[in-house]
């Protein structure tokens, strides 16, 4: 940015395009306040100097868009991840690679916010485009398969949701590795909704290996690692308790108790 500055003035469209690549490495960082600034005049900036319809443009604005979100900003948010998705539909296609990052990024959010009617089909779309175009083992296929498996997931469907997970986990394993966060990411998901079908015993052996891995990266008194443990002992009590329980309980019961446990635990996304 500095040298793009110096050389071209502040309010050259690289320098802007500089400033935007800066902020989604900050946000990526955890950096979320400088990311804004940097992201918010760098989208603010390439309106102003290539137009509301540039790539370059339209790619600051979904990743202002992304940060907004992260920030809560939700209404802020869905103004501009909409944008983004509309525009790159209309310029690149249905099928580009960027339009369907918009499209799962703007389902991901309304999923946020509980508009599951709407989001549905949006990461439905975005999961079997990229299925068809980047094939089933991609980052950004994976990344669509944990979305979409969480919006079915809340919207009570478990056994698609057990089924895209399962796929989620082991694709991440064969492209990440098994200590990744993103391959945690899924195996937590996975792990959790094994116990909510009552498969206690597969839950608790994905969801200690989550538990050792943060212990080794984050530390024991990290507040993940701590999520963690608890999901790991909420299980384990999960599992004693139902050994000992009364075997008339029925299927209603144990349908109860699953729910609830299944509620007890706690997500990752993403």
């Amino acid at each position: 940015i500095t040298g793009r500055r110096a050389e071209l003035g502040a309010k050259h469209s690289d320098t802007y395009e500089a400033m935007s690549h800066l902020g989604w490495l900050l946000y990526h960082e955890r950096k979320n306040e400088l990311a804004f600034e940097l992201q918010h005049a760098a989208s603010e900036g390439l309106r102003s100097t290539l137009g509301d319809r540039s790539l370059i443009t339209l790619q600051a604005i979904h990743n202002l868009g992304d940060l907004m979100r992260a920030r809560g900003q939700m209404e802020e948010a869905v103004t501009l991840l909409n944008e983004a998705y509309e525009q790159r539909r209309t310029i690149l296609g249905v099928a580009h690679v960027d339009t369907l990052r918009s499209m799962n990024a703007y389902g991901w959010l309304l999923k946020q916010q509980g508009k599951y009617d709407v989001a549905l089909p949006l990461l439905q779309e975005a999961l079997a485009s990229r299925r068809s175009t980047l094939g089933n083992t991609a980052p950004d296929t994976l990344t669509s398969m944990n979305c979409l498996g969480r919006l079915l997931e809340e919207q009570g469907n478990f056994r698609e949701a057990l089924l895209l997970f399962e796929e989620g986990v082991n694709g991440r394993r064969l492209v990440f590795g098994d200590k990744h966060p993103k391959t945690m990411i899924s195996l937590n998901n996975f792990g959790r909704l094994l116990a909510g079908a009552g498969r206690l015993d597969e839950a608790i052996t994905l969801l200690e290996e989550v538990l050792a891995y943060l212990v080794e990266t984050k530390g024991k008194d990290d507040k993940a690692t701590a999520g963690a443990q608890r999901n790991v002992d909420i299980v384990r009590s999960a599992r004693e308790d139902e050994r000992g329980a009364d075997a008339g309980v029925g299927a209603d019961g144990d349908a109860a108790r699953r729910k609830v446990l299944f509620e007890q635990l706690k997500s990752m996304d993403m």
